[in-house]
C-alpha cells in the first residue's frame, strides 16, 4: 500500500510539476503576444493627434486580447461625420469596417513600402478606392507624383475631396477600370462591402447578401502609363490582375518595383497565380508572396483545405 502511494505521489508531482512549466510556456506566450500587439499600436499613434494618442492608447489595450487588429470602433471614436481626424491629414471614407482594414493594411503593416533615393517617385495606384494609399504615399514621399485609379463614381468623387482637402499636390486621378482589352464594361459595387467592386461580378456572383449597384465604367490599359520608369507599381483591382499585366507585359520593365493582391476564388478562373508569377519573374522581379492582411488574420489549418477557398495573397517584387 504504501509503495503504491509512493508511485501516486510521484506522479502527482510529475504531473504539477508539468501544470507549472505549461503556466510558464503561456505566460511567455501571452506576453510575446500582448508585446506584437503594443507595437501594432505604437505603428499606429504615429498617425494620431496628439490629443488623441493616450486614448487610443488605453481603448487599444483593452480590446487587445480579444482582436488581433485595431477595431473599427477605433476607427470611428477617431472620426467626425465619416471622416479619419489623422494628425496631419483629414481623409473621408465610406464605411468603418473598409477603412479599419486599410488602415492595418497599409498604415500599420506598411503593404505598399518601397524605397527610393528620389525626391519625387513616380507611382502608379490602380485601385485606390476613397484614397488611404495616396496619403500614405504623400507621408512617405512629399513630393511624389502619383498617377490612380478608380472606376467607381463615389470612390472616385471621395479620393478627389480627399486630394483637395490635404492639399496633395502631383496627384493624377483617373475615373477608370484597368483591364486586359480598352472599351466599356459594367462595374459592381456596393457601399457596405466597399472594397470589392469588380468588373468580374466576383461576389455578386456567389451569393453576397449585400445589395449592388452596377456602373459604366470606362475601361483602359495600363502598359500606356508605363511608358517611363515607373518606382513602384501597385494594382488592387479585384481579380483583374493577370488580364492587366499580361496586357502590359512588354512595358513591365521600365517598373522597378510591384505590389500586387492576388485573388483566388470568388467565381475566377483557375490557374492564374502560376501566370502571374512566370510573367513577373520573365521580367526580371524578385518575387515575394505571403498571405494578405485578412489572410494572415486566420490560423492556417489543414491547409489544402484552403486551396478550395476564397483568399488573396499579396505578391511583391523589386527588381534583380
Amino acid at each position: 500500500m504504501t509503495k503504491n502511494a509512493d508511485v501516486v505521489t510521484e506522479l502527482l508531482d510529475e504531473l504539477m510539476l508539468a501544470q507549472n512549466r505549461a503556466r510558464d510556456v503561456y505566460r511567455h506566450l501571452d506576453g510575446l503576444q500582448w508585446a506584437g500587439q503594443q507595437r501594432l499600436v505604437e505603428k499606429f499613434l504615429r498617425y494620431v493627434q496628439p490629443e488623441k494618442v493616450d486614448f487610443i492608447a488605453n481603448e487599444a489595450a483593452r480590446t487587445i486580447y480579444q482582436e488581433k487588429y485595431l477595431l473599427s470602433d477605433v476607427v470611428r471614436k477617431l472620426s467626425k461625420n465619416d471622416v479619419l481626424q489623422l494628425a496631419d491629414a483629414e481623409i473621408e471614407y465610406v464605411h468603418a469596417i473598409a477603412a479599419w482594414i486599410q488602415i492595418n493594411e497599409i498604415l500599420i503593416d506598411e503593404e505598399y513600402y518601397f524605397h527610393s533615393d528620389k525626391r519625387s517617385p513616380l507611382i502608379v495606384d490602380g485601385g485606390i478606392n476613397f484614397g488611404l494609399s495616396l496619403y500614405y504615399f504623400k507621408r512617405l514621399y512629399p513630393e511624389a507624383r502619383i498617377i490612380g485609379f478608380e472606376p467607381i463614381p463615389p470612390l472616385y468623387e471621395m479620393a478627389l475631396r480627399n486630394c483637395r482637402r490635404n492639399g496633395w499636390e502631383g496627384v493624377e486621378l483617373h475615373p477608370f477600370a484597368l483591364d486586359g482589352t480598352p472599351g466599356e464594361a459594367a462595374m459592381t459595387w456596393s457601399a457596405l462591402d466597399s472594397m470589392a467592386s469588380s468588373l468580374l461580378h466576383r461576389k455578386r456572383n456567389v451569393g453576397k447578401r449585400y445589395s449592388y449597384e452596377t456602373y459604366t465604367a470606362q475601361v483602359v490599359t495600363l502598359s500606356s502609363y508605363l511608358e517611363q520608369e515607373v518606382d513602384l507599381l501597385k494594382l488592387d483591382i479585384e481579380g483583374a490582375e493577370d488580364a492587366v499585366l499580361e496586357e502590359s507585359a512588354e512595358h513591365l520593365r521600365n517598373v522597378k518595383n510591384i505590389v500586387l493582391e492576388y485573388h483566388h476564388g470568388f467565381g475566377l478562373p483557375n490557374c492564374r497565380l502560376g501566370r502571374i508569377i512566370t510573367l513577373l519573374e520573365g521580367n526580371g522581379f524578385n518575387l515575394d508572396v505571403q498571405r494578405s492582411w485578412s489572410g494572415r488574420l486566420k490560423e492556417v489549418h489543414r491547409p489544402l483545405a484552403e486551396t478550395k477557398r476564397d483568399y488573396s495573397l499579396l505578391i511583391v517584387g523589386s527588381r534583380c
